[in-house]
């Protein structure tokens, strides 16, 4: 894989999420789903099976996963994107409801945390 085509998949993680979600519904259920189809492109541009045929093939499993994870974006960038696309923009939105019900009860904790008021006695440092 060449360092430009690199640069050209990290500028485009939200279009390659976007593209994902729309062409394989079943990813905008799951994170996991998702980054597999990431890998999965990453591992097809990367032509291992010509660099390694000649080296037995578990000699080479966990080197050629390590490429295949250098050449993917970060799982955390991926998820991130999938949320902003699906929780920020309301798109894509997941079709599984027991998906959809568990996303809304975490954002719910999380929005009830971030706004409790500090405990008596406690200063912020703005």
């Amino acid at each position: 894989m060449t360092d430009a085509y690199a640069r050209k998949e990290h500028d485009t993680v939200y279009l390659r999420v976007e593209r994902f979600l729309m062409e394989r519904p079943e990813t905008r259920n799951s994170d996991r789903l998702l980054f597999y189809y990431f890998l999965t492109e990453a591992y097809q541009h990367l032509n291992l099976e010509e660099k390694y045929e000649k080296v037995p093939h578990p000699a080479v499993a966990l080197q050629a996963f390590w490429e295949v994870l250098e050449a993917a974006p970060d799982k955390s960038t991926v998820k991130r994107t999938r949320a902003r696309i699906q929780n920020t923009e309301r798109r894509l939105l997941p079709t599984d409801p027991d998906v959809l019900k568990r996303r809304k009860l975490r954002a719910e904790d999380i929005h009830s945390w971030t706004q409790e008021p500090l405990p008596q006695g406690e200063k912020t440092n703005a």
